[in-house]
C-alpha cells in the first residue's frame, strides 16, 4: 500500500516556494513558504513553553487570572479553561509544550519565528513536559531558559513558515515554524538554488 505521507524532500524542495527572509519580512499573502536560515538568538523574552489542553494541545488558560505558576513553574490544583472553539472541553488539565522564538538569518536578512513542540522535540531529543520535570527536580524556575536550549543556537535548518491571516491583517512577521529539516543534502540543494537563480 503506498503512503499519502509526502516526503521531506518533496515538500521542501517540490511542493513549495524557496524565499529569502527578505522575500517574506512583509506579510502580504497566507500562504507557506520555504526558507534556509541559521538560529542566531534564541528570545528569552517570552517562556518556552506553554499548557497545553491535554485534548486539542491548545494554549489553555488558568480559569483564575490570579493563579501564578510557583517557583518550579507548577500550577497545583488549578482549574485551567481551554479557548479552542473547536475543542470539546472547555475545563481542560493541561501539560507543558514547547513554544520557542528564535531569531534566523540567512545572506540578506532575519526575522523572528517561533517553534513548537514537533520541531523542537526533534531537534532538542526531549520533549517540553520531560524538560520541564527535568528543569524542575533540578531545583530551577522552569520560566527559566534551561541549557538544553542553547544547543539550538547556530543550527543551519530549513524551515517552512507559515504566513497566517493574524500575520497579514496586522501586518506581524513574526512567523510560525510548520516543519523543519536539518538534513544537510536538502539544505545544500535548497542553497544552491539561489546560486542558480
Amino acid at each position: 500500500m503506498k503512503s499519502n505521507r509526502i516526503s521531506e524532500k518533496d515538500e521542501f524542495v517540490l511542493n513549495l516556494e524557496l524565499k529569502t527572509i527578505s522575500d517574506i519580512f512583509e506579510p502580504i499573502e497566507i500562504k507557506k513558504y520555504v526558507i534556509v536560515a541559521t538560529i542566531k538568538v534564541i528570545l528569552q523574552n517570552a517562556l518556552w513553553h506553554y499548557p497545553a489542553c491535554t485534548n486539542c494541545n491548545t494554549k489553555a488558560v488558568p480559569n483564575n487570572p490570579s493563579d501564578e505558576p510557583n517557583v518550579t513553574g507548577s500550577l497545583k490544583n488549578v482549574t485551567y479553561e481551554c479557548r479552542n472553539p473547536k475543542c470539546t472541553k472547555t475545563e481542560t488539565s493541561t501539560f507543558p509544550r514547547f513554544m520557542i522564538p528564535v531569531r534566523v538569518q540567512d545572506h540578506i536578512g532575519s526575522i523572528t519565528l517561533t517553534m513548537f513542540e514537533q520541531d523542537a522535540k526533534k531537534l532538542l531529543k526531549i520533549s517540553a513536559k520531560d524538560l520541564v520535570a527535568k528543569t524542575a527536580k533540578l531545583g530551577f524556575c522552569t520560566n527559566v531558559y534551561p541549557s538544553d536550549i542553547k544547543v539550538l543556537k547556530d543550527m543551519k535548518l530549513a524551515f517552512i513558515v507559515s504566513v497566517s491571516k493574524y500575520n497579514v491583517q496586522r501586518n506581524n512577521n513574526q512567523y510560525t515554524i510548520s516543519r523543519i529539516s536539518d538534513d544537510e543534502i536538502l539544505i545544500e540543494e535548497l542553497e544552491k538554488k539561489f546560486v542558480v537563480a
